[in-house]
């Protein structure tokens, strides 16, 4: 199966540092907090959204991520707040292309270099293993 083929999926996380009111009314925060966290699964196929969870902001990408259930054979993207190696090597064993950028000391091995246009502002693309 080409990657063309697979499904694309966005994974993001957006904070809001005023709690809504209707947040609140519904329980899914306390009076106390003044910031929510959104996670939310984006269908790359009309960016329809596949799954949102409302949690406080002090809940990790790297938990809600775990949370979302992926289909086979599909390439994922995601920031480095959703970085659990455990969370990744389960991608990796359900066929589960992933695409993000890692932190400054993550160990890995380059298995081979992506051409890049950097006038696009990409760096560099590589396909790595995560050690």
């Amino acid at each position: 199966m080409g990657y063309a083929a697979l499904r694309l999926w966005v994974l993001v996380s957006i904070t809001y540092h005023q709690a809504l009111p209707l947040a609140f009314s519904l329980g899914l925060i306390s009076p106390v907090q003044e910031r929510i966290k959104m996670h939310t699964l984006l269908d790359d196929d009309g960016y329809i959204p596949a799954f949102t969870t409302v949690r406080d902001a002090e809940t990790y990408e790297s938990r809600s991520g775990r949370s979302h259930e992926l289909p086979k054979a599909a390439i994922v993207v995601f920031d480095k707040g959703f970085l659990s190696y455990p969370w990744f090597r389960s991608l990796g064993e359900r066929s589960i292309i992933l695409v993000t950028s890692l932190i400054r000391n993550a160990v890995y091995k380059v298995l081979s270099r992506c051409a890049v246009n950097r006038k696009t502002g990409i760096t560099s693309a590589h396909i790595i293993e995560i050690a």
